[in-house]
């Protein structure tokens, strides 16, 4: 599923869907599925246990990415812009 089809997804299921498709990253939500299929692997009640812990874990962890996502843009736009970026951070004197 690509973002494009999530994004049409989450427009055709009405406000609701499109609240949790704004909130979740798939790449977050795939890795959880991942690390659950490593414990359920290893032990089913283990990866029950740890259910709740990924619920309460996933809105943070997406928020987390985002802004990291979010700054990592910024550092690369102000580093092929060079001069310009530090002369837009300073302030002319009065």
């Amino acid at each position: 599923m690509t973002a494009d089809n999530s994004r049409r997804a989450a427009d055709e299921g009405g406000p609701f869907l499109r609240t949790v498709f704004m909130c979740f990253d798939w790449r977050v939500l795939v890795g959880f599925g991942v690390l659950d299929l490593g414990l359920l692997a290893v032990s089913p009640q283990l990866a029950l246990d740890a259910l709740p812990v990924e619920l309460v874990l996933l809105c943070p962890i997406t928020a987390a990415k985002i802004a990291w996502g979010m700054s990592s843009k910024r550092r690369t736009r102000a580093a092929t812009s060079g001069g310009d970026a530090l002369r837009a951070m300073v302030r002319p004197a009065p």
